[in-house]
């Protein structure tokens, strides 16, 4: 492949690793963000991200994940600290797993890949070694011995300064438009115009933009929205009881949620939800704290309306923190990586769909690839698409929580 200018707005996950890969690919790479990295606003922000193979019966992610995870682990080596925590997954549920079951349908699929990985859990099981876990009602499900979690913020920190160091121009500026080529037959991009009127010229223009992306370039919109998802940091009576419970999965297909072990840093435990979302009419700074302030105290019910089933003695514990997460959802939850097919070398990268934080390690090679044309196997799957089959995620939470849940 020819050796080329390439410029990346945004960077997030996809960004900055496509950054990497192209840099070591021999191209000349400049990376735009808004905000220093990692962006605060981002998905790629916060404290920790799960790290799972539960896709149902979605076998190219849960086989991109068993590809995934041993380049989680080379990680640790590459960027000099631990990042990646290898707790495994639980995968609980409230009554016994039944063929057609999300939770069902990944356990069967990890198993093809890694039969050795999982085995079935009960309500002895779970009392025994999660006490804190209320079994009462969770009595079932299995673990994933593969998975974990990820120190998220600090990822993306070491990233860019490993991109940094393979000579990524990273600039600090706020993208406004792209500039297109003046008397072409053809129409192209020259390059992108920065909030101080900077025009940065290049060859090939990826927008890695998450939750900006739809409001950015609105030929999209139809593809993928952005949605903000609060997650809530608690702070336990006693840590100890919360340290030794891997990454899990909440019957997420019936309640959504999911979280983590107590953080090593000071204790504090994540919670998330990964349900429909808060549609999102724009991503300015005011407008995402006016959301977060709007929307925090119904949340806050729900979660410990939820806790009182899951965590019964940090239901009524302080919330340490909370912020409102960006999603980029697609329609169906897969990602989009394609060419815009009216701009011929403009490529968009993103709906990560709170999903897509996960492949880091193997992403960028993925978008280099489709950068530079060259086959992959998931070109098909991340193409730009239209919602005509009806298709929809399937670890999605569907139900949208219209009003305040009662306790």
């Amino acid at each position: 492949f020819i050796k080329m200018k390439i410029i990346i707005i945004g960077g997030g996950a996809f960004g900055v690793t496509t950054a990497i890969e192209l840099a070591e690919r021999g191209h000349q790479v400049v990376l735009i963000d808004r905000n220093q990295l990692p962006n605060s606003y981002s998905s790629s922000e916060d404290i920790s991200k799960l790290i799972r193979m539960s896709y149902g019966d979605d076998e190219q992610y849960t086989k991109l994940m068993s590809e995934s995870i041993p380049k989680w682990r080379e990680m640790n080596q590459q960027l000099g600290e631990t990042v990646y925590f290898e707790t495994g997954i639980l995968v609980a549920t409230r009554n016994p797993l039944t063929e057609g079951d999300f939770a069902f349908r990944s356990k069967q699929a990890v198993a093809k890949i890694s039969p050795d990985a999982v085995f079935d859990i009960d309500q002895q099981y779970i009392k025994d070694n999660y006490p804190a876990i209320n079994s009462d009602i969770y009595k079932y499900g299995y673990i994933n011995k593969i998975g974990g979690w990820v120190k998220s913020g600090r990822t993306i920190q070491l990233l860019a300064e490993k991109a940094n160091a393979l000579g990524v121009q990273i600039i600090l500026k706020e993208f406004v438009e792209l500039v297109f080529e003046e008397n072409s037959n053809q129409k192209s991009v020259s390059g992108v115009k920065l909030v101080d009127g900077e025009i940065i010229s290049g060859e090939i223009v990826v927008a890695a933009c998450g939750a900006w992306t739809p409001f950015l370039f609105p030929q999209v919109s139809d593809i993928m929205r952005a949605t903000g998802q609060i997650v809530f940091h608690f702070d336990p009576e006693d840590p100890n009881m919360y340290k030794d419970i891997p990454g899990y999965l909440a019957d997420i297909e019936n309640t959504g949620f999911y979280g983590f072990p107590a953080h090593p840093s000071d204790n504090r435990v994540k919670i998330g939800h990964h349900g429909e979302g808060i549609p999102m009419e724009s991503l300015s700074n005011e407008f995402i704290m006016q959301t977060h302030n709007q929307h925090i105290a119904t949340e806050e019910k729900r979660w410990r309306k939820f806790m009182y089933t899951w965590f019964p003695n940090l239901a009524n514990r302080p919330i340490i923190d909370s912020r409102l997460c960006m999603y980029c959802d697609t329609f169906d939850g897969d990602f989009l990586i394609d060419y815009d097919p009216d701009i011929t070398n403009f490529l968009i990268a993103a709906g990560g769909s709170g999903h897509g934080w996960k492949f880091t390690p193997v992403i960028g090679n993925i978008i280099a690839d489709i950068v530079e044309g060259k086959p992959n196997e998931l070109s098909q799957k991340f193409r730009w698409r239209k919602n005509e089959d009806g298709a929809i995620e399937q670890s999605r939470f569907k139900d949208v929580y219209l009003g305040e849940p009662s306790l």
